[in-house]
């Protein structure tokens, strides 16, 4: 399962631009194009220009919603897993599409530069002595955030993942600026350290839990040697009794301990059950099936996305089409047609251009709707608006839609 997640995206290039220091690559990506960007943005906080990686969920350009932003920390590590993994498991109603953003670090120092000042129980010093993580969160908050604001319509609904060093800059969002994020994901960062203060690293994060509202922390970590695993695991026990007992369901909180990983061989185990934990299946699961079934599709989709966009606190949108998967609205609608359930393919036609009004394949459902009415004036209208909205936005049927068109017409 978990190679899966590594080979399960052949990325396939298709056009490269490059200029000003920006450069676009459109991909394919679980059956669909989508757009990832590599900029440059230069911060006066950190004094420097750093590199952002970017990746854009399929019809981005097209659809006029907003979308929850993820922040990845070692984005030379995690940035591409992370991509196909959420691409994927959207398509598949796993979670809500997202805008994924990575912060490659050229240097092992630069990564230095987000860790905490910790000490080990022997008096280790880690981390080469720590870094700024405090500078990090600065940069986030009044630099990257306002830009992504501006240029991307992403949302508030915000998720921080960071590797080892760059756990510290998780952390420290966590107890220093709680209204930043509302996931929190850390691979390899140690909760029993000491920082200069003389908590531990998990003294702290409970000693904040007050100042969450409805958040979630994964932290996900590799066992070791037997001696060191029986000590950390001894420590877990208490924090997470500790944190529990804190949190007044503030947050919600998993550690993980995947056996038979390296340091840096859990990261796809732990991105995987991260994901799972924030959005998990018992809630964040939606049976097409059963809404084939009942009688009323349109209603019974618009209730479900209702309360998941109330439980996390942003609009979630299902989703409009995705390859090789009947779970998705365009093709939803195609079983009601084909079983001559008009007034309800209308219906969910309807709330489909709610959520997505440029949507060219939702215009050619309706062209199909008229038809099967015997209303072939309204169907070329559609048919032709169908083709319009396929030219704007490049949409790959749209050979398939003028043939369409040409049968009709003659």
């Amino acid at each position: 399962m978990k190679l899966l997640f590594i080979f399960m995206i052949i990325l396939m290039s298709v056009n490269i631009q490059a200029q000003n220091g920006h450069s676009s690559l459109t991909i394919k990506s679980a059956g669909q194009l989508m757009n990832v960007k590599s900029i440059q943005i230069k911060s006066s906080i950190l004094d420097e220009s750093r590199e952002i990686y970017i990746s854009l969920p399929p019809n981005y350009n097209q659809n006029v919603h907003d979308y929850p932003l993820i922040l990845i920390l070692d984005g030379e590590f995690m940035f591409d897993i992370a991509r196909s993994m959420t691409t994927l498991w959207a398509s598949r109603n796993y979670m809500p599409e997202s805008i994924i953003i990575g912060l490659p670090n050229p240097t092992n120092d630069k990564r230095f530069e987000m860790a905490l000042e910790v000490k080990g129980d022997n008096g280790k010093v880690y981390y080469q002595g720590g870094g700024d993580p405090k500078t990090y969160i600065q940069f986030f908050k009044n630099e990257l955030f306002p830009f992504l604001e501006k240029h991307y319509r992403v949302n508030t609904n915000r998720t921080i993942v960071g590797l080892s060093p760059t756990s510290g800059a998780v952390y420290q969002a966590f107890w220093g600026d709680s209204d930043l994020f509302r996931h929190y994901i850390s691979i390899n960062g140690g909760i029993s350290s000491h920082l200069t203060s003389g908590k531990t690293v998990g003294e702290t994060l409970i000693s904040s839990l007050k100042n969450h509202n409805n958040s979630t922390l994964y932290i996900g970590q590799t066992k070791r040697v037997k001696e060191i695993q029986d000590a950390r695991e001894l420590n877990q026990k208490k924090f997470i009794k500790n944190f529990n007992h804190g949190s007044s369901s503030n947050v919600r909180l998993k550690v993980d301990n995947l056996d038979g990983e390296s340091g840096y061989g859990v990261v796809v185990g732990s991105l995987f059950n991260a994901f799972r934990f924030i959005y998990p299946r018992d809630i964040y699961n939606i049976n097409y099936s059963e809404i084939l079934d009942s009688k009323a599709p349109a209603k019974e989709i618009e209730k479900i996305y209702d309360d998941l966009s109330n439980r996390y606190g942003y609009k979630i949108y299902p989703v409009e089409a995705a390859h090789n998967t009947f779970y998705n609205l365009y093709h939803l609608m195609r079983r009601l047609i084909n079983t001559n359930r008009i007034e309800e393919a209308k219906k969910l036609v309807q709330l489909g251009l709610k959520y997505y009004p440029n949507s060219s394949k939702f215009y050619y459902r309706l062209a199909q709707i008229n038809q099967a009415e015997n209303d072939n004036k309204n169907a070329r209208i559609h048919l032709k608006k169908s083709i319009r909205l396929a030219k704007i936005y490049d949409n790959e049927n749209l050979d398939i839609l003028t043939a369409e068109l040409d049968e009709l017409l003659n």
